[in-house]
């Protein structure tokens, strides 16, 4: 399975910041803890990606996981146009009018 998914993603996908033909055998990754990262075959690697704002949170982050929860269990998903009336207000200025 794993030769399966680094083939099929050395293949078909575009992947930014590397050479794509020729020498690039991407990760099989599987599961993330803090600042780290593991693959298919438990090697444990170091996400220096810190740029991306998630990363700097950390990989299953209670918080964070308890948030999302939190909000999924009141609202998941709201186009702009319904939003409530009562939620206008906490808006800024500009946008409540």
């Amino acid at each position: 399975m794993d030769d399966y998914v680094s083939r099929t993603v050395r293949e078909h996908l575009f992947s930014t910041w590397r050479k794509q033909r020729g020498g690039w055998e991407p990760l099989n990754i599987v599961r993330a803890e803090g600042v780290y990262f593991y693959d298919s075959q438990g090697r444990k690697y170091l996400d220096f990606s810190s740029q991306f704002v998630n990363v700097n949170l950390g990989y299953g982050n209670e918080n964070v996981i308890n948030a999302i929860k939190k909000q999924l269990e009141t609202l998941q998903y709201i186009s702009p146009p319904s939003l409530p009336r009562r939620s206008r207000p906490r808006l800024p200025g500009h946008c409540s009018r």
